[in-house]
């Protein structure tokens, strides 16, 4: 409901023509650097364009924004390589009231990622906003297939340390959340249903979650061919919502909205076409380490720049409400593209007020939606 709410506004203004609210959800690449090799992304290889923009850069951003992203996303490169990362974690709540709060990690330096949380949650002393705090750990596979994927060796046994350090801190913080995040590409494809089976019945696993892998300007991996095929991706998604939804630690809300992610992905692999209109833009935008904004992380800045925050005195609405905002977001609704990013589509979900509506009615029961959705595909 929190998704829907937010959303309808967007809806409205862009059927009325009138200018868009600021977004409510944002993902913040803090870094460019990453210590992890993998051979599905090129980021580490590139580092940063630029300086990067430091804290009180990051406030006067958070400062304008804050009151009305509900969904911050911490991504990279490795967001935790900031020594600042406490802070910049911090600067949503002193400026507003997050509902989610994600992070992700390559788990590379666990006493790192123990200290910063800790710090951070130091700083914030007691959940009086009700926020969530999801700390994602990536995960493509289990032992030696991870490592391999990743780039380096013994990386998975850091998975398994940060587990234990993010247990330690939980058992403080109920508003922190332990998930397991993998991409799914054609090398990992038939080992969905290993992972899933090593990681969540580990009682302090919250969750785990699957993001088909896909070329993006963004990771600099464009023409490397890492997706799977539509059928390959079908078959381990069917075992993983099957999973999934006897899983008890869901709600079924949380389900629902899973496997109707996972069923738009399968469409736009079987048509190539983008299945709900994407509201990247308007409801949504990612912030790259140097301080542009952009529609995405497909996009990024070749396709998908808004404006440069530094060049426009750190002004964000003025970059949104600019007639470059404006042609991006019509490129974006010709349906000049098509992905199947998450991060956009949950704000596009919530921004049309008809596929809301169904997943409204849908979450139960949960099970019986599944059965009858797995009949007609």
């Amino acid at each position: 409901m929190v998704l829907a709410s937010h959303g309808l506004h967007h809806r409205i203004s862009e059927l009325v023509g009138t200018r868009p609210p600021p977004p409510f959800t944002v993902a913040f690449s803090v870094t460019g650097l990453c210590n992890s090799r993998c051979v599905l992304c090129n980021v580490w290889a590139c580092g940063t364009r630029q300086p990067e923009l430091e804290t009180w850069e990051w406030e006067k951003l958070i400062a304008q924004i804050g009151p009305h992203v509900k969904f911050y996303t911490y991504t990279g490169g490795e967001p935790f390589l900031r020594d600042d990362l406490p802070q910049l974690l911090a600067l949503p709540f002193k400026y507003g009231r997050p509902s989610y709060l994600t992070l992700s990690t390559n788990c590379l330096d666990p006493e790192r990622i123990r200290e910063h949380l800790e710090t951070f949650f130091r700083m914030r002393k007691r959940n009086g906003h009700g926020t969530v705090v999801y700390c994602n750990l990536s995960v493509d596979g289990i032992g030696e297939q991870h490592d391999d994927l990743r780039g380096v060796k013994g990386n998975f046994s850091k998975v398994l340390q940060t587990i234990e350090y993010l247990k330690e801190i939980r058992s403080k913080r109920d508003e922190l959340r332990i998930g397991i995040h993998t991409v799914v590409s054609r090398l990992n494809v038939n080992n969905i249903q290993t992972i899933y089976n090593y990681f969540m019945p580990l009682p302090y696993v919250d969750s785990m979650a699957c993001e088909i892998a896909e070329e993006r300007r963004e990771l600099l991996n464009m023409g490397t061919g890492i997706g799977p095929s539509s059928n390959d991706f079908q078959e381990a998604i069917l075992a993983l919502t099957n999973m999934l939804l006897d899983d008890r630690k869901l709600d079924e809300t949380v389900k629902t909205l899973r496997v109707m992610y996972y069923r738009f992905v399968e469409r736009w692999l079987a048509t190539g076409q983008q299945p709900l209109p994407c509201f990247a833009a308007r409801a949504s935008c990612q912030i790259t380490p140097e301080g542009q904004v952009v529609s995405c992380g497909v996009r990024w800045r070749e396709q998908g720049l808004i404006g440069d925050l530094r060049e426009h005195n750190y002004d964000f609405m003025k970059i949104w409400h600019s007639t470059q905002a404006a042609s991006v977001r019509r490129s974006i609704r010709k349906l000049e593209c098509s992905c199947p990013a998450s991060h956009a589509y949950y704000a596009s979900l919530a921004s049309n007020p008809r596929a809301s509506l169904i997943t409204f009615l849908r979450r139960l029961p949960a099970k019986s939606y599944l059965r009858n959705t797995r009949r007609t595909t």
